[in-house]
C-alpha cells in the first residue's frame, strides 16, 4: 500500500519537471565601457616614431584586451567596448593628478549611467605627483586615467581598474600584487625605481577575497547567461550578451600609481 501512494505522485513531479523553464546560472560579467585617447597618446599611437599605428584604437583595444584576459582569466570579467572618443587634455594642468582626471571626464562627455558602465582614457600627458594612473576614491565615478608608459600601460591599466572593485594598495617590499606600490629597481634600459605593481599580472589573496565578497561588483555590467540551447542572454539590467571580447575595434583619488 505504501509503494502505491509513492508511485501516483510520479506523473505529476515529472509533468511538474517537463513544464519548469530551466534555470540559468550566470557565467561571467559583461562590462560595457568607454575608450577614450588624448591628443598626446594620439601622437604616440600613430607616429613612426613610437608605436606607428595607422589608428589610435588599435593600441588602445591592445592594452584592454590584455587586462581583459587576466580580468577573465580570473574573475570571468569581461570588458567590451561600445564606444571610442578623443578629447584636447589641457596642457597647462602639470603635476596635478586629481585635475587632470576630473578634466578627463568633463571633456569626455561620459557619466556612469545604468546598467553601469566605465570609462578607461589614455593619455599621454604627464599625469604628475609621480604617478602613472589614477582611479576615484568615490567608485560611482566608475572612470580611470591611464598614462601611456613604455611596456607598463598594461599594468597600470590592471591596477587601476582594480580600484574600481574596492581593492586598495600595498606598499610591502617583496609582495607579489599587481596592488603593490614599493619601490623596485629596474635596470637596462631604464635605471630607476618603479612600483612593484608594474611588473607583474598576479593579484593577491586579499585582492581575490575582495572581488568575490564586496557588493560592489555587481554594480558593474550584467550578468550574462548560458542557458541549455547553448544561446547567450542578458542578465540584470542590461540587454542581450556577448561572448567575451566582443565588439572589438568596431564600436577625488583612491590611489595613484
Amino acid at each position: 500500500m505504501r509503494r502505491k501512494s509513492v508511485l501516483w505522485l510520479l506523473p505529476f513531479l515529472a509533468g511538474f519537471w517537463l513544464l519548469t523553464p530551466p534555470v540559468l546560472a550566470p557565467i561571467y560579467m559583461k562590462v560595457d565601457v568607454w575608450v577614450a585617447a588624448d591628443e598626446e597618446f594620439i601622437y604616440y599611437a600613430t607616429s613612426p616614431l613610437f608605436w606607428g599605428y595607422s589608428n589610435w584604437k588599435t593600441l588602445a583595444y591592445c592594452y584592454v584586451l590584455m587586462v581583459d584576459c587576466r580580468f577573465w582569466t580570473q574573475f570571468k570579467i569581461t570588458f567590451n567596448i561600445v564606444n571610442y572618443v578623443e578629447w584636447d587634455s589641457d596642457d597647462s594642468i602639470t603635476n596635478n593628478a586629481a585635475l587632470r582626471y576630473n578634466e578627463t571626464i568633463d571633456d569626455t562627455g561620459f557619466t556612469v549611467g545604468y546598467p553601469r558602465k566605465m570609462l578607461i582614457a589614455f593619455t599621454g600627458q604627464d599625469i604628475g605627483e609621480d604617478s602613472y594612473g589614477c582611479a576615484p576614491r568615490n567608485w560611482t565615478r566608475g572612470a580611470v586615467l591611464v598614462e601611456l608608459w613604455a611596456d607598463w600601460t598594461d599594468n597600470i591599466l590592471q591596477h587601476e581598474l582594480t580600484h574600481l572593485y574596492s581593492c586598495n594598495d600595498t606598499n610591502v617590499e617583496g609582495f607579489d600584487c599587481v596592488m603593490n606600490r614599493y619601490p623596485t629597481w629596474i635596470d637596462f634600459p631604464f635605471y630607476m625605481n618603479v612600483p612593484y605593481a608594474m611588473l607583474t599580472e598576479n593579484w593577491c589573496t586579499a585582492c581575490k577575497i575582495t572581488f568575490f565578497t564586496d557588493s560592489r561588483i555587481y554594480r558593474w555590467g550584467t550578468w550574462v547567461y548560458y542557458d541549455e540551447e547553448g544561446s547567450y542572454g542578458g542578465g540584470g539590467g542590461g540587454g542581450g550578451g556577448m561572448p567575451p571580447f566582443g565588439n572589438a575595434l568596431e564600436g577625488d583619488l583612491n590611489g595613484t600609481l
